[in-house]
């Protein structure tokens, strides 16, 4: 009788494992249970058409019809994610008191006679990708995304400050605020910049689930650092090594569809989006099928 899918994921620790390696791998080896979580992981892992709006949305576990539901759904099939609010239930604390210490912070230099004003806060992924291309960002998930920065503009005599010792000052105050200020980044400050978080490694830190989201850029991480530790900037980019590390922290041990593809087991005649079999520990997706294991630190 094929094994019932469960919900609950019981971690199965590896043995004699390096810890915080910035590289891991996933090694085919007897997997138990699969929870919701993991199959999006695994699926978001594996998915290279990024066509939501084509694809039929169609998960099978162990011939059961999964309904997956929730934020890691929409942000996965949306086109346009808006993950400020998809994750609004999950960061709703956060988002409540990042707003109340911008407002703060506003209030603060408004009686001190000061203009200045917010001109950017939350914004969609698809805005994050302009200011990609127009250079104005470097990042490709920002804390912009989910609400937890802003970006003011100060002005003086009716004239926007491009550069001004008041943005010094305006940071020095967000930071007695409990905030983070963009003046103090390392290899691209930006003075007029606030956000909830130091990086993005604290927020995964605090909110495991949300590693999901920037997983898809782990190929860019990993280029991005292995490209600054080649030219002996490695302290530019301690953000990226960090995040990395609480990325592989979020995977290690959990399942994962193993690298190379395998021969099909089965014959589907209306393949669905994704499926797992745990009896026969396989993953179908996307018209490959691949092993099951997990996700283990490199040995070397």
């Amino acid at each position: 009788m094929r094994t019932l899918f469960l919900l609950i994921f019981v971690c199965a620790k590896s043995y004699g494992q390096a810890i915080d390696s910035i590289k891991i791998v996933c090694t085919q080896r007897t997997v138990s249970f699969v929870s919701l979580e993991d199959m999006m992981r695994i699926y978001r892992q594996r998915d290279s058409l990024h066509l939501p709006h084509v694809l039929p949305i169609s998960f099978v576990s162990d011939d059961r019809h999964v309904n997956i539901q929730g934020p890691l759904f929409k942000s996965t099939f949306d086109e346009n994610p808006d993950y400020s609010t998809i994750w609004a239930d999950t960061l709703a604390e956060e988002q409540a008191d990042f707003a109340a210490k911008k407002d703060s912070l506003l209030r603060y230099f408004e009686q001190k006679g000061w203009n200045l004003r917010y001109i950017q806060a939350v914004r969609n992924l698809a805005r994050q990708r302009e200011l990609n291309r127009m250079g104005r960002s470097n990042v490709l998930l920002s804390f912009h995304n989910f609400n937890l920065a802003a970006d003011v503009a100060i002005y003086r005599r009716g004239r926007y400050l491009r550069k001004s010792a008041r943005y010094v000052m305006f940071g020095e105050q967000a930071k007695a605020n409990g905030l983070f200020w963009g003046g103090d980044f390392v290899g691209f400050p930006d003075p007029g910049h606030i956000q909830a978080y130091t990086n993005s490694s604290a927020l995964i830190r605090k909110h495991p689930i949300l590693a999901i989201e920037f997983e898809k850029y782990r190929d860019h991480y990993v280029k991005t650092y292995q490209k600054a530790v080649t030219v002996g900037r490695e302290n530019t980019v301690l953000d990226t090594k960090a995040l990395l590390l609480e990325l592989n922290r979020a995977l290690v041990d959990h399942p994962c569809a193993c690298k190379q593809a395998i021969l099909p087991p089965v014959q589907f005649a209306n393949p669905p989006t994704f499926s797992i079999d745990i009896a026969h520990q396989w993953v179908f997706m996307q018209g490959y099928f691949y092993a099951l294991g997990f996700w283990e630190y490199a040995k070397n």
